[in-house]
């Protein structure tokens, strides 16, 4: 009896540990085709210009997609990110890139005014050669090795900024650390996706599973996020012949009390 009490008890505590945490600021999944948060938060987007929505990746039903226009695009999520509002921060998503986008520097996830701001997206200004996708804080991108060349498929990106211990990862994977240094200054614009609204670096593609932390997630739960998305935790299975011995015991413990 005790034995079953502490598998059961382990598998339990198994499948809470590897639940993708859900107490985010925001999650865009674009499955009512609008710009509408998927939390209970309330920070649904307003469309600025240059959005669509169609099929995405398989499973994934609906995605928002992105056009480079001449004009301010994107959507306006009305989420401040700066850090004296979010001192630490994680956002990413899963992402589909037609080409570098605006300028060759198309941004997934922006609010730069040409301050010391926090931005995902395509950079060639970091420690890599070639434009690559970078982490930006206004001083110093921390990007992936090598030039992009992965254009026309989906994959998942993520940045944590919190303070030495910031991090980018690629497909669940840490692929580079660096300090935040947006404090320096601050950005006058909330969160767009798909765009930078202070110089209209906009997306070109697709993108789902959009999502915003007020918090530096672990390793753990962004590899979560990438393996499982945001549904819930799978039930834990019980193994075969299992329901026969509970009911089994369950008599065992009737017959007793009436002994």
């Amino acid at each position: 009896m005790k034995s079953f009490i502490l598998a059961t008890g382990l598998a339990l505590a198994a499948t809470a540990a590897s639940a993708v945490p859900t107490d985010y600021v925001a999650l865009y999944q674009f499955n009512d085709s609008d710009a509408s948060d998927s939390s209970a938060n309330g920070n649904d987007g307003t469309i600025v210009g240059g959005v669509t929505f169609s099929a995405g990746m398989t499973g994934f039903g609906t995605a928002a997609s992105f056009t480079p226009t001449s004009g301010l695009s994107g959507i306006d999520t009305g989420i401040d990110i700066n850090r004296g509002a979010m001192g630490s921060l994680t956002m990413g998503g899963w992402f589909y890139a037609d080409s570098l986008g605006g300028g060759n520097r198309g941004k997934f996830m922006s609010h730069d005014n040409g301050g010391y701001d926090r931005t995902l997206g395509f950079d060639h200004r970091g420690d890599s050669a070639g434009t690559n996708v970078a982490a930006f804080d206004g001083n110093f991108a921390a990007d992936i090795d090598g030039a992009f060349t992965s254009f026309g498929s989906w994959i998942h990106y993520a940045v944590v900024y919190d303070d030495a211990g910031s991090a980018l990862y690629m497909n669940g994977t840490l692929v580079e650390t660096f300090t935040d240094q947006s404090a320096l200054n601050d950005s006058s614009y909330s969160l767009f996706l798909g765009t930078n609204p202070g110089f209209n670096e906009d997306f070109d593609g697709m993108m789902d599973d959009v999502f915003v932390y007020d918090y530096a997630l672990s390793d753990t739960d962004i590899a979560d996020i990438y393996n499982t998305g945001f549904a819930a935790p799978p039930t834990v299975p019980l193994p075969s012949g299992m329901p026969f011995l509970i009911a089994g015991m369950g008599g065992l413990a009737l017959f007793r009390r009436k002994s």
